[in-house]
């Protein structure tokens, strides 16, 4: 029987290996997501493909799972291994453990217990992303007894009941990777086997709904250009995903569900045409397509490589891309050569074969013999762990004193504007209490028009001496938590104390007073002024004056309010309501402004990633005035942009120190950069080996020192720990002696 070829599924398995490749150069933020596809497209065509045999034969999957999967795994690992050995300036300390655990197929969990993050923006590691291939290996393993069991059932039950089964537990998967991602246990929710198996286990139940219904199934029944049609739309839908939502983004666990179920519709889609196309186009893609797993496998050893060389930045992105698909290519076509292939092109296969087995027999042996540095492992956790504890109450104070002093600052600037910039909204949205008399009574429907979140409490031939009763009255049932409008007078004055007495009631809300237009009767305003003078929280809203002239405003008497009156009032209480909280947040601001200026510019700003987070404890001693932006995962993206922002916020020190370790990947041209961004400050970088400080040294900026700590750190090599990154104690000691004679001498 001729051999069907499903083109779709080599599109979309093409699709999502160029989008893992790119989030791994760094071009394609959501790009991690089309790992989902791939499980998906596991799951599917591992149960499609189990169907499709008689008699299912464990010794045959596992032989095939290996001779596909696990075997090109090796070949990678031991020429990483053989490449990275052969450049003494890469000291990767976890090498033993790390590759140990790749060969036997519990990364995933070695990351969780490693606590890396797959997100980091910088390659700390080659095998990163094989946490991916432990769980599709450690999947393999139980597929036989997982894929029999169900079909069991299936037949001795309902053919549906194994579509249920699966469908349940990737339901259970997936609530458990939730649960652990919105717990704050990310690096486990995304590691975890259980927690990722949910698109896996997606892929499996439609390979069961596919080998059992697809004779039925209103996907296979459409008309080809509507499914191709089809297809394209809910690709682009998954590509527009890839393209806009990075890790960060809080509905994340949701998105990586969708893509899975985007993935089991497009592969529903290409599952109904299996005409064959031989087109170039096709060609290509069937080519990306055979190596996406070596190219997969490839990529993150080729980029570790680079950027511990620092040439990723220098040679390009697409250079990097070209050089992981050639490798890919290679290593794919000579390991799998075909009867009717020239006798020439299977010679040349064989030798090229031939040298990549030797070169990976060498990284055999290059890992075997390596040092294990479990145990030195273990001790430095221990010795960092503990200089975490030593310095967290320090830490604890200087997040409030420093990183929350300015955090709060900008939030507080940011609502300062909000609130000026939306003093109209603020204003009609206040909790306004009123209490007055018939005059206010009159234009109350026109206040709750105006003040949606106001209540108003007005009565007729009400006297002042009603006021306090009332405040306290809605102080006791929770109401009075907004500005107070207080309308009496109309119908008599009271004491000064009384007034006094109505201002405390208020519980230093403010309070406007509205004045009477019957004041040459009873003799209120001037004294409600006067009283306006002497209290803070007090303000008066002139009715008097402003009504004065305007005959409209009243019936016959003056004193109460006509229609065209009582729009006047509204909108008098609201322009003295508005000027009042506008004058008071423009002062609070500007006050906030000028005192965080005044102390912002005498401190030092230092920047750093894990060197300066263990130098921390003796840095502060010394520079307890100073600012310290301290992230264990800077990148230079993400510095520059903090930078930035404290620029443009006008809220970084005349000094900036950078006490960077080489995690951080910053090369010359990303100083050079951050130099000019920084052309007004006076910035001091320290350098931790001999290729950085030969690198700083031909930088020629007036606003640039260079701090050469490396020359220290190679005159005692007891100043590093045993992962040739971290300060030892002496090491601390001495970079803080360095950096008190260089900050402090040019102070």
């Amino acid at each position: 029987m001729k051999h069907k070829y499903y083109k779709k599924l080599d599109i979309l398995r093409v699709v999502a290996c160029i989008s893992v490749l790119l989030y791994h150069v760094g071009l394609l933020k959501g790009g991690y997501l089309a790992v989902c596809t791939f499980f998906v497209l596991s799951g599917f065509l591992a149960c499609t493909s189990a169907f499709k045999r008689k008699n299912f034969s464990f010794i045959i999957y596992y032989k095939n799972r290996l001779k596909k999967i696990y075997l090109p795994l090796l070949i990678v690992v031991f020429l990483s291994v053989f490449a990275i050995k052969l450049i003494p300036s890469i000291n990767w300390f976890n090498l033993k453990t790390e590759t140990t655990s790749v060969l036997f197929c519990y990364n995933n969990y070695w990351q969780i217990g490693a606590n890396l993050d797959y997100f980091a923006r910088s390659a700390n590691s080659p095998f990163t992303h094989f946490w991916y291939v432990s769980i599709l290996l450690q999947f393999d393993l139980i597929f036989p007894f997982l894929y029999l069991g169900l079909k069991y059932i299936g037949e001795k039950t309902k053919k549906i009941i194994p579509c249920f089964i699966l469908g349940f537990l990737s339901i259970l998967s997936f609530i458990f990777f939730y649960k652990l991602n919105t717990s704050g246990n990310f690096n486990s929710s995304y590691y975890d086997s259980f927690a990722r198996s949910f698109s896996l286990l997606i892929g499996l139940t439609a390979g069961f709904i596919y080998s059992y219904y697809k004779n039925s199934l209103p996907y296979l029944k459409k008309d080809p250009e509507l499914v191709s049609r089809m297809f394209l739309s809910f690709l682009l839908v998954m590509v527009c995903l890839f393209f806009s939502i990075d890790s960060s983004f809080y509905y994340f666990p949701i998105i990586m569900l969708l893509v899975s179920l985007i993935s089991t519709t497009l592969i529903f889609y290409a599952m109904s045409d299996d005409k064959r196309d031989d087109s170039k186009k096709m060609r290509v893609v069937k080519t990306l397509s055979n190596i996406s797993y070596e190219v997969y496998l490839v990529q993150y050893p080729v980029i570790y490589i680079l950027e511990n060389l620092q040439w990723g930045k220098g040679i390009g992105v697409i250079f990097t891309i070209i050089f992981i698909l050639f490798l890919s290519y290679v290593l794919y076509y000579s390991f799998n050569i075909k009867w009717y292939e020239k006798d020439t092109v299977k010679k040349i296969k064989v030798r090229v074969r031939n040298t990549i087995v030797f070169i990976a027999s060498i990284g055999f042996l290059l890992f075997v013999f390596s040092n294990n540095n479990k145990l030195e492992m273990k001790r430095l956790e221990e010795e960092l762990l503990k200089r975490e504890e030593t310095i967290q109450k320090s830490k604890e104070n200087y997040e409030k004193l420093k990183e929350d002093e300015l955090n709060k600052h900008l939030a507080s600037l940011e609502d300062y504007d909000k609130m000026i910039n939306n003093i109209d909204e603020t204003v009609l949205s206040l909790p306004i209490i009123g209490v007055g008399d018939s005059i206010m009574l009159g234009a109350v429907d026109n206040l709750y028009k105006q003040f949606k979140n106001g209540y108003f409490d007005a009565e007729v031939s009400r006297s002042i001496l009603k006021a306090k009763g009332i405040l306290d009255d809605l102080n006791s049932k929770g109401i009075l938590k907004g500005p107070i409008v207080i309308n009496l007078g109309a119908n008599g004055d009271c004491s000064k104390d009384c007034k006094l007495k109505i201002i405390e009631a208020a519980r230093d809300n403010q309070i406007f007073w509205v004045t009477v237009t019957n004041d040459k009767s009873v003799h209120i305003n001037d004294k409600l002024k006067e009283l306006a003078n002497e209290v803070d929280n007090f303000h008066i809203i002139d009715w008097e004056t402003i009504s004065e002239g305007h005959k409209e405003y009243f019936y016959a008497d003056g004193i109460h309010l006509t229609g065209s009156g009582r729009k006047a009032y509204t909108e008098a209480l609201y322009n003295a309501i508005k000027t009042v909280y506008l004058d008071e947040i423009m002062s609070k601001r500007e006050k906030l402004q000028q005192e965080f200026d005044d102390s912002n510019k005498s401190k030092i700003t230092f920047f750093g990633n894990d060197l300066l987070l263990y130098t921390f404890d003796k840095l502060e001693e010394t520079f307890n005035s100073s600012v310290f932006n301290i992230d264990k995962d800077y990148t230079y993206d993400s510095l520059k942009n903090k930078i930035s922002s404290l620029i443009e916020e006008d809220s970084l020190s005349n000094k900036i120190v950078l006490v960077f370790d080489r995690s951080a990947n910053l090369g010359i041209n990303e100083y050079k950069s951050i130099l000019e961004l920084c052309q007004n400050y006076e910035v001091f970088v320290v350098s931790m080996n001999d290729k950085q400080t030969s690198s700083l040294e031909n930088i020629k900026n007036a606003n640039f020192e260079l701090i050469n700590f490396s020359k220290e750190i190679s005159n005692n090599k007891d100043y590093l720990l045993k992962d040739n990154i971290h300060l030892s104690e002496e090491g601390n000691e001495a970079l803080v002696l360095m950096l008190q004679d260089k900050l402090v001498s040019n102070n």
